[in-house]
């Protein structure tokens, strides 16, 4: 409905009535006195404007609001028009006005009482009254007067209103203030509607005016404006409160007044009334049209998910008002999947959600969520992966149930042959699955170990296809067919492909040597592994292993009684040592040592005629003999006189009397008289190594030793014995004895070469008795580790040990202070039994006494060097060290040269740690050159070094002092040799 505006002003005479009461009319006595005393209507030269005297303004014409500073439509203005005459004294006379403007012709304003009025007094003043009229109206009065005609005109301003935001500079026009709640609006909702009403200066206008809010929901009553939709405003402003109905989608709102014949009006939108979005997450992350799952892993029967759909408005912001949500879908429907609690739910917060469970659906499902909007339905949705399996070949619509697929087609298999065997696992719509499954393969030929899977039988599936690779080892199958067969388990359900693989026979292409479980073994009766598994291969076309091949074995020598342990072939022949290949292609024989020490090798024959012949094999002790140990250090002369922690390694190596390496884990015990040292280790091909390490106990000897002056410097100790008063040459402390032991065998040299010692004629037995005064080498037997025939030869050579000993003072005697490993247990230490000991004492020697089979500790020292960083000062100078006299060493002349050998020790006397450097310095002399020799690190070494200065004159008057540096590790020590007369 328009409502039509009607504004009433208040209408104001006060100028016009008190110029009526000071005598507006015919002239008077008063009114000549007041202008001046003349009469006012004898003059011809009068005037037409505003105001009298000398505020009369000529042309001008007065204008009043009466409303204030503003006129609108339907108020007054009072306009007010003077005539003077010259002297700006009101003219009495009655004279004629008529007053025009645009809007007086056109009817849109009036004046009260005409457009004609008479100035009976000189001042008159009408009431002009806009009804239509807006903007600047013109307005002249026109006065006709003693045959003279002259007017004064004025603009009067009718302001026009204007609805919108804001006031002055900051108004926005047409514009309407929606509240803050309107941009997603609900039923029930509440929204604050506000305008603004203003001149056309942007004022606020005071007065009351009514403004009616309109819409198409306001209209169709979906919507509503508390208390009627007409609002006065109130000091230019009108405020109106907005509520949500049913209405349904944007709704535009107008503000509208009727002003001067016209409607003024103001508009916005409140968007999406009522309008509700469905899908997946909110705000800047929502997504329409889209369902959430708690899974995106393909469903099985009996599998639960929850779906989830959120309701936003159309800020995506989840609403809070309930919203039922009907789910479905095809499985749904026809009963073959349920939602817990029904599928209609209600929305808590904007969010409904459900719990599918999957029953006997098998296609993927899709489900659907739908709610009302407006007049209609809006809805999202997800797809459920729900799955079944089957197995076969291919997939789409070329799978093939219970098939499998050959990578060599319909082909034969060639002998030891490979191809691929696929099985495809697709769903119940033909498309591979992604998830992996096992799959085991089968057949005859891979039962019977004819025929291998890669890798193992059961192969997982990759991306629906589990990919086997079959290779033949032998296979002929039953007809020359093997049936593969494939299976795997799905809900409980085991699912079977097969295929028929053509293979063809396969015969003995090649035959080799593979292996031997050792490659020595022990003479028979020695003690030690007597024998050794020899390993040998078929191939068979194209390279693959061939099971069931018969193979005769045949040693290259029986001497001794070495022999092959009988074996048959299965099914058995008339071979005596033979074998069957196994699954692999290996077939086995062993070998049986004999009495004697040799090489053998065995040649493996198929029934084909295929040979090949193994690598050597050795029949030997296998137990060390005392000239076959060697020990070794890392480092002989360690700098650890000073120092806890020093290590050196140790390194044992022994081999048997044919010089074979001992077996591994031959166990080698150590001892030491300095410092500390691991107690044992094992054999690895011959060899094992163990760490010393410096500390207490320091060798020190009670002696002092003393070196003569010059070279080659001997070194010189006291006249000493030790206990059982046998010479004692060694006085320098810091010399440690290590000592390795194992059970072994004496050494002979094995003059007829059959590997044993049987013939004392031949066989070379070295032995002596210190008590025999007629040997000139009685004492060859003494030392711990006697020197044997083989090596420096028999005449003053040992083979014959006596029990091993630590000899600390290396005097080569066994004093009763010093350890000995007391092997037989009678707590005395034995000399040697004059006796060859060992496992290749033969039978006949053995019963004639000539030797024994018992086993000897057999043993190798090593002396190393705890050195120390300072050199040896013998009466506070190095041995061979003095002064330079220039007269008695002619060292006074030009090119005169002087040499000084010296001898560089440890503290001890011993050999100064490796690496020690020794530099001269020359700065403290003039005239000379000198040099020292050898320049750079010196080497390992038990004993000392030499070292040689050479000073060179280059003037006739050298002089000054020579000076030595000797650095060694962290200590550095100046030798000083003075140059002078």
């Amino acid at each position: 409905m328009q409502t039509k505006t009607t504004f009433k002003f208040l209408s104001a005479s006060l100028t016009a009535l008190i110029l009526a009461g000071c005598g507006g009319g015919s002239g008077s006595a008063l009114d000549n006195t007041l202008n001046g005393g003349g009469t006012t209507n004898s003059t011809t030269n009068w005037r037409i404007g505003n105001g009298i005297g000398t505020s009369f303004v000529s042309g001008s014409m007065g204008v009043v609001n009466t409303e204030g500073n503003a006129l609108y439509v339907g108020g007054t203005a009072n306009l007010t028009v003077t005539i003077v005459n010259e002297s700006g004294a009101l003219i009495s006379d009655a004279i004629p006005i008529e007053f025009s403007s645009p809007c007086l012709s056109s009817g849109k304003s009036k004046l009260v009482g005409g457009t004609k009025v008479s100035a009976a007094t000189g001042s008159v003043t009408v009431q002009y009254q806009p009804s239509s009229c807006i903007g600047d109206d013109l307005v002249t009065a026109t006065a006709v007067y003693k045959d003279k005609t002259q007017s004064t005109s004025a603009t009067v301003k009718v302001s026009n209103l204007r609805l919108g935001l804001g006031s002055g500079v900051d108004f926005v026009p047409t514009k309407l203030d929606l509240g803050a709640n309107s941009s997603a609006m609900f039923t029930d909702q509440i929204t604050t509607l506000s305008v603004n009403i203003v001149n056309d200066s942007g004022n606020l206008i005071q007065a009351s005016v009514p403004v009616t809010f309109t819409s198409s929901c306001i209209n169709a009553g979906t919507s509503t404006i508390t208390g009627g939709n007409v609002i006065n405003s109130t000091a230019g402003v009108a405020k109106a409160e907005y509520k949500a109905g049913s209405c349904f989608g944007d709704d535009v709102v107008k503000a509208s007044i009727t002003y001067a014949g016209s409607v003024i009006s103001s508009s916005a939108t409140i968007p999406q009334v009522n309008n509700k979005r469905i899908g997946s997450g909110a705000g800047t992350s929502f997504t329409p049209g889209q369902l959430t799952t708690s899974t995106s892993n393909t469903l099985f029967e009996g599998d639960t998910t929850q779906i989830s759909a959120n309701i936003v408005n159309n800020q995506s912001n989840l609403i809070s008002q309930a919203t039922q949500v009907v789910f479905d879908s095809p499985c749904l429907s026809a009963g073959l999947s349920s939602i817990a609690g029904g599928n209609i739910v209600t929305s808590i917060n904007g969010t409904a959600r459900i719990q599918y469970k999957v029953g006997k659906c098998d296609i993927d499902d899709k489900v659907t969520a739908t709610i009302s909007n407006g007049d209609g339905t809006i809805d999202a949705s997800v797809s459920l992966p729900i799955d079944t399996r089957r197995l076969g070949s291919g997939f789409g619509s070329n799978f093939v149930i219970g098939a499998l697929e050959l990578g060599i087609g319909i082909g034969s298999l060639s002998p030891g042959g490979s191809t691929s065997i696929t099985a495809y696992i697709v769903n119940s719509k033909g498309d591979l699955v992604t998830d992996p499954m096992n799959v085991t393969f089968s057949s005859p030929c891979i039962s019977a170990g004819n025929a291998v899977i890669t890798g193992g039988n059961t192969v997982t599936s990759v991306n629906g296809k589990a990919v086997a690779t079959y290779t033949s080892q032998g296979c002929a199958g039953v007809g020359g067919v093997d049936a593969i067969k494939a299976s795997t388990t799905f809900r409980s359900v085991v699912l079977n492909a097969s295929a028929d693989l053509t293979v063809k026979s396969d015969t003995a292409q090649t035959i080799s040597f593979i292996d031997s479980d050792t490659p020595l073994i022990s003479i028979k009766g020695t003690g030690g592994d007597e024998t050794a598994i020899l390993r040998f291969r078929v191939l068979g076309q194209g390279g693959s292993p061939l099971k069931g091949v018969c193979v005769n074995f045949a040693p290259s020598t029986t001497i001794g009684g070495l022999a092959l342990v009988p074996s048959k072939c299965n099914p058995a022949g008339p071979e005596t040592y033979g074998s069957s290949t196994d699954a692999n292609g290996y077939a086995s024989t062993t070998v049986q040592a004999g009495t004697v020490a040799t090489a053998v090798r065995v040649t493996a024959t198929t029934a084909n005629g295929l040979s090949t012949q193994s690598s050597s094999l050795a029949v030997s002790t296998g137990i060390p003999d005392q000239n076959s140990m060697s020990l070794s250090l890392s480092d002989i002369a360690p700098n650890a006189w000073k120092y806890d922690g020093i290590s050196s390694t140790a390194t044992i190596r022994l081999a048997d009397a044919f010089n074979n390496p001992v077996p591994d884990d031959t166990v080698v015990a150590f001892t030491t008289n300095g410092g500390s040292i691991e107690p044992n280790c094992p054999t690895t091909n011959g060899a094992c190594s163990v760490t010393w390490r410096s500390q207490s106990p320091r060798p020190t000897s009670p002696n002092a030793v003393s070196f003569a002056t010059t070279a080659p410097f001997a070194k010189i100790c006291p006249a000493i014995k030790d206990l059982d008063n046998h010479d004692v040459t060694e006085c320098r402390s810091g010399r440690v004895t290590i000592l390795a032991t194992a059970i072994g065998n004496e050494s002979f040299i094995d003059g007829n070469g059959n590997g044993i010692y049987d013939d004392v004629a031949v066989d070379t037995f070295s032995k002596h008795k210190s008590s025999d005064a007629a040997d000139a080498n009685k004492d060859a037997c003494n030392p711990s580790v006697p020197l044997s025939s083989a090596a420096i030869g028999a005449t003053k050579g040992c083979d014959d040990l006596p029990e091993a000993y630590l000899d600390g003072n290396s005097n080569n005697y066994r004093t009763r202070d010093e350890e000995f490993i007391d092997f037989n247990q009678n707590g005395t230490h034995d000399a040697g039994n004059s006796k060859y000991d060992g496992a290749l004492c033969s039978g006949t020697a053995k019963t004639s006494g000539a030797c024994t089979t018992n086993k000897v500790t057999v043993r190798d020292s090593i002396t190393l060097v705890m050195a120390c960083e300072t050199p040896f000062l013998q009466s506070g100078v190095l041995p061979g060290q003095s002064n330079i006299d220039r007269t008695t060493d002619s060292f006074n002349a030009i090119g005169a040269v002087v040499t000084r050998q010296m001898l560089l020790a440890d503290c001890n006397g011993n050999g100064m740690p490796a690496g020690t450097t020794v530099t001269v310095d020359t700065s403290g002399a003039v005239g000379l050159t000198a040099t020292v020799s050898p320049s750079g690190g010196l080497a390992k070494s038990f004993e000392p070094s030499i070292i040689t200065l050479t000073a060179k004159a280059t003037t006739n008057t050298p002089s000054g002092n020579i000076v030595l540096e000797i650095k060694s590790g962290s200590i550095t020590s100046l030798v000083t040799i003075n140059v002078s007369d």
